[in-house]
């Protein structure tokens, strides 16, 4: 796989999809240049049709964890091909957004941007230590909204609280 950067001019292709529409339903949310809420999965552009998802593990796998992988390709052979890559982490999908943006992967200039969030009335938290109580995390969520439940273990480094809705 052979991943290079190509010095940047305004004459490249600007859409993403196959019909130049930014706002599809899966994932994607606008333009990869102006999106600035960064999210643990990055929508790839422009990906060559035969991109295979073992290039992508390899190639994102430099910046951190990817969890995931899902390659998809327009039907009836139309050009379009695109990626969503997860991350374990935030700070892992922030850095190869930097350092990919518009770089090739084979003969493709790739454009990156954040995959949107979905909503849920589940929160999970870690990082907590032995000063942590249940009585602690209903105070802190509440202000977050009628909480259903709370699963925690006295001295667990994790919670999850589940609200009412979202």
């Amino acid at each position: 796989s052979e991943l290079r950067r190509e010095s940047s001019d305004n004459n490249h292709r600007n859409d993403f999809r196959p019909d130049g529409n930014r706002a599809w339903s899966d994932g994607y949310r606008g333009s990869a240049v102006d999106d600035t809420i960064p999210t643990r999965t990055l929508f790839v552009g422009n990906l060559d049709s035969n991109t295979a998802d073992q290039t992508l593990y390899e190639i994102f796998g430099k910046f951190g964890s990817v969890e995931h992988v899902d390659i998809k390709a327009p039907r009836n052979g139309a050009s379009g091909t695109f990626a969503f890559v997860r991350y374990a982490e935030v700070s892992s999908a922030k850095e190869a957004k930097q350092e990919l943006h518009q770089k090739l992967i084979g003969s493709s200039r790739i454009r990156l941007g954040y995959g949107r969030g979905t909503p849920s009335a589940r929160i999970h938290i870690s990082g907590l230590g032995a000063w942590c109580s249940l009585d602690w995390l209903e105070r802190e969520f509440d202000r977050f909204g009628a909480i259903h439940h709370i699963e925690y273990r006295t001295g667990s480094p994790t919670a999850l609280v589940s609200f009412d809705s979202v």
